[in-house]
């Protein structure tokens, strides 16, 4: 049996957010065949992709690694993991942020929660691509409650500007990654998509040798230092291109589905 983890967002789907006929039918080609595993590593939530789900016409029973690693989850709901980060972590980031002038949200299995009544449009974009319905609440609410992840949204430049700045400040609270160019995620500490997809391989019962991952952003770095059959998109940020085994072509090129065909042929 082999495993193959595949990023969403920069990766099977394009830069207009699609998921294009000829990736769909490779994915499911894969899907069906027996000895193949085929799971989303993402930083989205599982509202986020049950729209692929349907697309995919997948079982309903496979598990996903979601929210950057803080858990996995089956298509069905039920969670085989989960780290959380607490409502007074919560507060502390709200805090600074409110000092610095920078938008953050607190993200939850289904909604997205604000402290403050004022969202800028990245928040909005965040929202809007994982499907999950925003509520406003006072910070008392907040402080006994559990959350999956939590999210700084700006636009790129400012985010490009004090993405050093948060991992100073709480990387020794939290794993402090871009997987986006408006979003800075801030997940449990000990988390990444590398460790979580670890935790799967093993619940699955396959050897690391015969794990394929496939990404394009720095939250997929930790993958591919776990995982040597490694492959980045051809838009994907150098590091990661660094790190990869393989190149491919870019998401706007389909490039997931010559991958998915050359793992599906032992040809790699």
């Amino acid at each position: 049996m082999r495993l193959v983890a595949l990023d969403i967002d920069g990766t099977i789907l394009n830069s207009k957010g699609e998921l294009t006929p000829n990736v769909t039918k490779e994915i499911q080609r894969c899907m069906d065949d027996p000895e193949l595993q085929v799971v989303f590593c993402s930083g989205r939530n599982l509202a986020g992709i049950k729209r692929l789900f349907k697309t995919l016409q997948t079982s309903g029973e496979q598990a996903h690694v979601l929210y950057n690693g803080a858990c996995i989850q089956k298509e069905t709901g039920e969670k085989l993991y989960e780290k959380t980060i607490s409502g007074h972590q919560f507060i502390e980031v709200q805090q600074y942020c409110e000092q610095e002038h920078l938008t953050l949200v607190a993200v939850k299995e289904d909604s997205v929660i604000s402290i403050t009544n004022k969202l800028n449009s990245s928040a909005i974009k965040f929202c809007y691509l994982t499907e999950s319905d925003i509520w406003f609440r006072r910070i008392e609410e907040c402080r006994c409650d559990q959350y999956l992840k939590l999210m700084i949204c700006e636009k790129e430049q400012i985010i490009n500007n004090i993405k050093g700045n948060i991992n100073q400040q709480f990387s020794n609270q939290f794993y402090c990654i871009q997987g986006h160019e408006e979003f800075i995620e801030l997940a449990p500490s000990g988390v990444n998509k590398g460790k979580t997809l670890a935790k799967l391989v093993e619940y699955y019962n396959i050897d690391k040798e015969d794990v394929y991952v496939v990404g394009d952003n720095e939250n997929d770095l930790s993958m591919f230092e776990l995982f040597s059959n490694s492959i980045a998109m051809g838009n994907a940020v150098v590091e990661l291109k660094q790190k990869a085994k393989r190149v491919c072509a870019s998401n706007d090129e389909d490039g997931v589905v010559d991958v998915l065909k050359n793992i599906r042929k032992y040809i790699w």
